[in-house]
């Protein structure tokens, strides 16, 4: 069972969900695709607020009104995000001696659990926000995704994980790891909210020191949830489904299949 933030901090979350993305990123949308970009995150923050609302005060959900497969979406977002909070709060002292020991640079640093969730949650948002400005990221005024490719990689991820628990990892594994973990790593970079997560989980993580610890009954906790977010978003880029590729080119969105995608 999740764990609930204090009602400042709930208060807290709901003001900057909100707010999000700030009307100041709006203004630097200098293109139609960029314009419409904004517009989406902002309708993202508005239905992940409205599901949250209702959660923190034990009321139905105002999203029934949603198409199923987006509702839920919210859903498991919310899920995610409460069941990485009480991760947050179990954790909050190693997570604290982590970040002093590393000197992470951190603006404002959070000084609570229910703090760093909402750094998170707003570092999140300007990551997929950021999509529509790839320069920013990597010096490239474009970007692509591919589903095939995506999927592909979950496989390939997948099997990997089976073959390190048994201790099988053969040669073609160990470089398709390597080109996953330098994926990844980029990934990480360009998405600050991301890395802001993966590096707290990380510090809980190595902080467990037995099946029994607290700790690891929320990493377990977290692991499903964030397992069953993960899972929904790769189940629709399924080679089966129509899902196509994109790319962002010079700040517009070309849809369709990714520029570098094989089909």
């Amino acid at each position: 069972m999740n764990r609930l933030p204090p009602e400042t901090e709930q208060d807290a979350a709901l003001t900057k969900l909100w707010g999000l993305p700030p009307n100041e990123w709006r203004e630097d949308c200098n293109t139609t695709g960029r314009l419409k970009h904004w517009q989406l995150t902002k309708e993202h923050c508005i239905q992940l607020h409205a599901e949250m609302k209702a959660f923190f005060g034990g009321q139905e959900s105002t999203i029934e009104h949603l198409p199923e497969d987006l509702k839920e979406f919210v859903r498991l977002r919310r899920k995610d995000y409460m069941a990485l909070y009480s991760l947050l709060f179990q954790g909050w002292r190693e997570i604290k001696k982590a970040i002093d020991r590393d000197q992470l640079d951190i603006f404002e640093p959070p000084q609570t659990p229910g703090e760093m969730l909402i750094k998170i949650i707003e570092l999140e948002a300007a990551g997929f926000f950021l999509q529509a400005f790839p320069e920013l990221i990597t010096g490239n005024a474009h970007s692509d995704f591919s589903p095939r490719k995506t999927y592909l990689m979950r496989s390939e991820g997948r099997n990997i994980q089976k073959a390190l628990a048994l201790g099988k990892l053969t040669s073609k594994q160990r470089k398709i790891l390597d080109k996953h973990k330098e994926h990844l790593g980029r990934s990480l970079k360009d998405n600050w909210g991301s890395s802001m997560r993966v590096y707290c989980v990380m510090a809980c993580v190595k902080a467990v020191k037995g099946k029994r610890d607290p700790i690891n009954r929320e990493l377990i906790d977290y692991k499903r949830a964030n397992s069953d977010l993960w899972e929904y978003l790769y189940s629709g880029a399924h080679p089966s489904k129509p899902a196509k590729g994109w790319s962002w080119v010079n700040g517009e969105l070309m849809e369709g299949h990714a520029r570098n995608e094989r089909t």
